[in-house]
């Protein structure tokens, strides 16, 4: 799925890939420098880590072969904390490998984020989380080995770097593979709730983080509310909604915790923000889980109306075919009397609606002419209990005209029971000519 369209000029793909390339490098670096206004442990150690999830996003979405703007915008990132150019090289190419590696894994199991259903998106899941293990262990080493930290000090810095960088990646890919001119129309469509929505959650998000601070460093336990807001938006919105929402209430719980208010502060400064990773963490999965589940109810929905919109197209069709046949289908339940002929009866015949349903006995008496009455009562009796295909010519009246009508029916089990199924044709041309060549 591309942005830019495809084109046979090779300076038009070239002046494309540079501008994707560029706006790349702008998202990394301004993402990364963000996240490490929040660091951990280290100053290149962050539990927040949206570039990595851009950087898959942008190689699944386009091409890997942008990966010398995320080579790039990581070295300029790694450059600003003062670290030698080697450091920076290696946590660079790891930090280029981790997208690379997510991609592969995702093309490699068959993993489509434009159709997150509940197995892409379990699988997205795992991938997703095991496609970091590598490149946080060889980030984690390569500064350990550096500042010469302790053996327990790198475990604890590649998990952090692996939470950092799978937050990242379940954040942000699946919105931005699947961000489209469609998704746009929908909100621009439906602007007032979309708006509605954001108002709210920012409501809610100042209620529960910045504002939720008391005196004696007491909080109230309302943070669940936020998933209220998250289920609402990815509702009504899809995945759109359900990140946008996410992201928000993200930034306002991080904002809020390096400030020291709200319900994440805690004596240590690592536990806080170890809360605000398993409650964004938690958010992002909650928002997957629904917004793939809403993607199943709305396109088994669309399956269901489309069905319904061919049945319905094959029923106009076959009572087009039985008109132009001169042809009704009926049924009669020997139990309770009861026959019902088909619209085609009014079309054809010019039976009243009210007509079309009764006791047979009534239909009997009322159209068939007075002659011909007695052979249908003992045919369709016979017809049922000897359970014997039925073939019977009518002469009715009906309207003020007569017509020959050929009754046809089988006995089905269906699930009002046992019922004589069959068609009405008119055959009143047939009996004219065959009574002509009688007399001749």
């Amino acid at each position: 799925m591309l942005l830019a369209p495809p084109s046979n000029n090779s300076s038009l793909l070239t002046h494309a890939r540079l501008k994707l390339s560029l706006i790349l490098l702008l998202s990394y670096f301004a993402t990364g420098w963000l996240g490490m206004l929040v660091p951990f442990e280290s100053e290149k150690v962050t539990l927040f880590w949206l570039p990595s999830g851009i950087a898959a996003a942008a190689f699944y979405r386009w091409t890997p072969k942008l990966w010398p703007s995320v080579f790039g915008a990581a070295f300029l990132l790694n450059l600003t904390t003062g670290t030698p150019p080697l450091v920076n090289l290696i946590l660079a190419t790891n930090s280029t490998l981790a997208p690379l590696i997510i991609v592969w894994l995702l093309r490699r199991f068959h993993c489509d984020l434009s159709k997150l259903n509940r197995k892409n998106t379990i699988l997205f899941l795992l991938l997703g989380a095991a496609g970091m293990t590598l490149p946080a262990i060889g980030s984690a080493l390569t500064l350990s080995i550096y500042e010469q930290r302790s053996l327990e000090k790198g475990v604890s810095f590649a998990l952090a770097w692996w939470m950092g960088d799978s937050l990242g990646v379940l954040l942000a890919m699946p919105f931005l593979v699947n961000m489209s001119r469609d998704y746009l129309h929908r909100i621009a469509a439906r602007r007032s709730a979309f708006l509605l929505i954001t108002l709210t959650s920012f409501a809610i998000g100042l209620i529960c983080f910045p504002f939720n601070n008391y005196d004696g460093g007491n909080h109230l336990p309302i943070v669940f509310i936020t998933f209220i807001c998250i289920a609402w938006a990815a509702l009504w919105f899809g995945l759109f909604g359900g990140a946008f929402t996410t992201l928000g209430f993200c930034f306002l719980a991080i904002w809020s915790t390096v400030n020291n208010v709200g319900p994440f502060v805690l004596s240590t400064p690592a536990l806080s923000l170890w809360l605000v990773w398993l409650y964004a963490t938690s958010m992002v999965i909650i928002s997957l889980m629904i917004t793939a589940a809403h993607i199943k109810i709305t396109s088994t929905y669309q399956r269901l109306s489309q069905s319904h919109r061919h049945q319905e197209q094959q029923r106009l069709q076959l009572e087009h075919a039985q008109l132009m046949a001169r042809l009704a289908h009926w049924h009669w339940d020997p139990v309770t009397d009861q026959y019902q002929f088909s619209q085609s009866m009014t079309d054809l015949f010019g039976m009243p609606a009210n007509a079309r349903q009764g006791a047979m006995e009534d239909f009997i008496s009322t159209y068939v002419l007075p002659d011909h009455r007695a052979p249908p009562r003992a045919a369709l009796s016979t017809a049922y209990d000897q359970n014997e295909p039925l073939t019977l010519d009518l002469h009715c009246e009906i309207g003020g005209q007569r017509y020959w009508l050929q009754l046809q029916a089988n006995k089905t089990l269906t699930n009002e029971g046992s019922l004589l199924l069959g068609t009405l044709q008119d055959i009143s041309e047939r009996k004219r000519l065959g009574l002509a060549l009688t007399a001749a």
